[in-house]
């Protein structure tokens, strides 16, 4: 038996996932399954989403010092959450 579970998202963000559904090859609820699925986090796992700029891409050295910066800013920010 299953259960129907529904949410509400922003017109620009229905727009991207209807759009990324059909590049992958699957219906929208598919997709949404899939993402669930794939980036829902246990309680052993934490999960850190980032956008990182196409250009970055084929760029190693720019790409480095782009991640090297956002895992600096990751580690102050779980620092400081250890300090509370």
């Amino acid at each position: 038996m299953s259960k129907v579970m529904s949410f509400s998202a922003e017109p620009e963000l229905q727009a991207k996932l209807k759009a990324y559904a059909k590049s992958q090859g699957e219906s929208y609820s598919e997709c949404i399954r899939t993402l669930i699925n794939k980036y829902v986090v246990d309680d052993n796992h934490i999960l850190v989403v980032m956008k990182v700029p196409v250009e970055l891409k084929g760029d190693s050295a720019a790409a480095k010092t782009w991640f090297d910066a956002r895992v600096k800013g990751i580690l102050a920010k779980w620092s400081k959450n250890e300090e509370a």
